[in-house]
């Protein structure tokens, strides 16, 4: 009961048989490997492989209280793929499904391993950069903007002409709210569509700016 109570999936009295012993472990093996499977479907996203939507917020808050507690920087990216729907409508859904999964390779080679790169909307991305200032998130942003205007989507004989528009804010930790930062994020983000998309923003000092 000791065992149990304290995480044993199961037991096999003495004495026993070897064929019973190594059928028990093969099923708790089995049973191991689903449970992992379940794990990774419930936190990535099925078409591009990135963390999606849930896991990315529970990792934004973590993010936060880490930042908070250690009086560290920590900044985010919002990321739009520009005209998205235009790719549904001009070639149909598979190619956009092609834009997006190219879209997140190019961010997740882009990004540093300590980075995790997220889907959290139809063509909407987010990266959080831990111990990273405002500055050393608009340099990534700018990167990874660029390796995406210049990558060659091919699909099914074309060359599509993708890009993205970003926005960079960081974390306040005088203001301890994780909706703030992606408030701010995402007010940058609008910033850089309204001036004509694939661009980077960045928040700063209340306000938005492109940098030169």
């Amino acid at each position: 009961m000791r065992a149990l109570d304290a995480g044993a999936s199961d037991f096999i009295r003495k004495p026993f048989e070897g064929t019973e012993l190594l059928a028990r472990i093969r099923s708790f093996v089995r049973l191991s490997h689903a449970t992992k499977r379940l794990q990774e479907l419930a936190t990535t996203d099925e078409l591009t492989g990135l963390f999606n939507r849930r896991e990315a917020f529970s990792r934004l808050r973590q993010r936060v209280a880490t930042a908070t507690r250690y009086e560290t920087p920590f900044s985010c990216i919002t990321v739009d793929v520009d005209h998205f729907k235009r790719f549904n409508d001009d070639y149909g859904h598979a190619a956009g499904d092609f834009v997006l999964s190219e879209t997140a390779r190019i961010l997740t080679r882009g990004s540093r391993c300590s980075d995790d790169v997220c889907r959290v909307g139809g063509e909407e991305f987010l990266i959080l950069c831990a111990e990273t200032t405002a500055d050393g998130a608009r340099r990534c942003a700018e990167k990874l903007r660029a390796a995406v205007a210049e990558h060659a989507f091919g699909f099914q004989g074309l060359t599509l002409s993708v890009t993205i528009s970003l926005g960079v804010a960081e974390y306040d930790v005088d203001v301890a709210d994780t909706d703030r930062i992606l408030a701010n994020a995402d007010a940058a983000l609008y910033e850089s569509k309204r001036l004509g998309r694939d661009r980077v923003t960045l928040f700063s000092g209340g306000s938005v700016a492109s940098p030169a």
